[in-house]
């Protein structure tokens, strides 16, 4: 998998072996490339995931974490989640589903029967509509960052055909020693990441690879050992 960008010579090889850390020094580029992400279509910018040769649409395969402190999931993720809870609860469960279900229509029923106007609803309970509105989520909160960023990561993927996860600044937040866990574990899972900075003020850990793009534009790339 590749990131190809306008202002590289080469696209930059994303790989599942470690951790690709692209550090923009130039402030107008980083801020453009930074605005690219978080728009959910980088490619207007030339910004452009490929694999195979093929380019990845950025919204189906990239997901882009811009804010370690407030991790959030999308609409889409949480119906999949939805989904995934109402095939269990229709095969593992099947009884207490349906007794719920049961319970449900007979309350609607005997609420309507006491108003002067009739009512329509929907014959058949959907559970995922009782999710939705009970608003259930994975819970990722913990006295620990990191821990909950991994958690989140490792979710996301599990739901969603995540090529790349792009995360913003991950070395202002985490010392390099707090890392060496945190991507080792990604490493072993095939997840690959990007990390996306605005400085080189940072030390470099060992899995991971780093592309400067200096004030001048100039590219420094760490060669492949």
């Amino acid at each position: 998998m590749r990131l190809g960008c306008g202002f590289l010579n080469e696209p930059i090889y994303l790989s599942e072996n470690y951790v690709n850390v692209l550090s923009i020094e130039n402030k107008a580029l980083f801020r453009r490339f930074v605005k690219a992400m978080m728009s959910g279509e980088p490619e207007e910018e030339n910004f452009i995931f490929s694999k195979d040769f093929k380019p990845l649409s950025f919204k189906k395969n990239i997901c882009f974490i811009y804010d370690c402190f407030n991790l959030s999931f999308s609409a889409s993720f949480l119906k999949k989640v939805y989904e995934d809870m109402e095939d269990f609860c229709n095969n593992e469960m099947l009884d207490e589903t349906f007794e719920l279900k049961r319970i449900i229509t007979n309350f609607i029923e005997k609420v309507t029967e006491e108003f002067d106007f009739d009512f329509t609803f929907k014959d058949e309970v959907a559970l995922q509509d009782i999710f939705k509105i009970q608003n259930i989520r994975p819970d990722t909160e913990s006295s620990d960052m990191l821990e909950s960023l991994y958690e989140f990561i490792v979710l996301i993927q599990k739901y969603a055909p995540v090529q790349c996860f792009v995360i913003l600044g991950i070395h202002q937040n985490f010392s390099s020693a707090e890392l060496e866990t945190f991507y080792k574990e990604l490493i072993d899972r095939g997840i690959r990441l990007l990390d996306v900075e605005s400085t080189t003020d940072f030390a470099r850990g060992s899995l991971e690879k780093l592309t400067i793009i200096d004030e001048d534009l100039c590219e420094i790339v760490e060669k492949e050992s």
